[in-house]
């Protein structure tokens, strides 16, 4: 197949971790049996089917909010109309900005120059992008423009990568993207308790950050990392998690344990008595209520 003669900026893009851990949902008060997702299956079986269903969960509420909830690095191209004091003005993919990487303009895609923080002025305000980017001279002769922009939005959200003692000033984490001097996150392990942490105003981050964080104190529990233990590291609000607590039990209840089972083998669909479906309709309705602030237009 010969070389692609056009890619999509925003094509690549880094795993997205869940918003919830198997222990944590397994923790919370659901009401939910998670013991029979495959009917006759293993343990391991199981876990598995509850971790794709949380995945699932977690993609949806982003379907949701329309955007990523947790951090990613964006990268849009628009075509826009200088307004007269020299600006442009131009949509973010979701919420919040975190960091502003690079801004290229020119007169048509081939032309693109690149305006660094030093050479412009930038602005935000309601999820828009303000930046200068015109003199006068430069508005007369380019009063529309293509824009591409990279950025970094949306909140932190990763794993533990490798256990940390109690008393430790750094932990190892799997992505680091989002994660900032000064930054606060909570460590979510139900095995040796959560803890709030902050990073340390040492630490260069943003994209391709180093994935071992300095902490502004010290641990002060232990935090040990198994297979039956993954520990989350996120700056999720709380309601975040919630909303996917609730959202997990939703599609759980309405598909039924049966429906979890294999996608080789078709299976009937459920009676709504017995599937729960009413109820799990009733947990997603909750989980959007709990969105409800997150969420933005359609981006486009």
């Amino acid at each position: 197949m010969p070389p692609a003669l056009y890619v999509s900026p925003y094509a690549a893009g880094l795993p997205r971790t869940p918003y919830l851990t198997l222990p944590e949902f397994k923790a919370a008060p659901t009401n939910v049996d998670t013991t029979d997702l495959v009917p006759g299956g293993t343990q391991a079986q199981q876990d598995d089917a509850l971790t794709q269903v949380i995945a699932r969960a977690s993609s949806e509420m982003d379907k949701h909010v329309h955007y990523v909830l947790a951090a990613t690095v964006d990268t849009d191209q628009r075509r826009a109309r200088i307004r007269l004091d020299g600006t442009v003005r131009l949509p973010l993919r979701g919420l919040p900005l975190l960091e502003l990487d690079s801004f290229l303009v020119g007169p048509t895609p081939s032309m693109l120059q690149a305006i660094t923080p030093g050479q412009a002025e930038i602005w935000h305000q309601d999820n828009v992008l303000e930046v200068q980017v015109a003199t006068a001279a430069f508005v007369s002769s380019w009063s529309r423009v293509y824009c591409r922009y990279t950025y970094v939005n949306g909140y932190p959200n990763t794993m533990l990568a490798a256990s940390a003692n109690s008393g430790v000033s750094s932990i190892t984490v799997v992505n680091s993207l989002g994660l900032y001097a000064g930054a606060q996150f909570t460590v979510y392990d139900l095995g040796g308790g959560s803890e709030v942490l902050q990073v340390a105003g040492s630490y260069a981050g943003g994209a391709g950050a180093s994935t071992t964080i300095p902490l502004a104190s010290a641990t002060t529990l232990t935090h040990t990392v198994t297979a039956a233990n993954p520990v989350s590291v996120s700056a999720l609000p709380p309601a975040v998690k919630d909303a996917c607590i609730h959202w997990t039990a939703g599609l759980i209840k309405t598909s039924g344990g049966g429906a979890l089972e294999m996608d080789t083998v078709e299976q009937p669909k459920p009676d709504k008595t017995d599937s729960g479906e009413g109820g799990g309709l009733e947990d997603i309705a909750m989980a959007e209520a709990m969105l409800a602030t997150f969420v933005l237009p359609s981006y486009g």
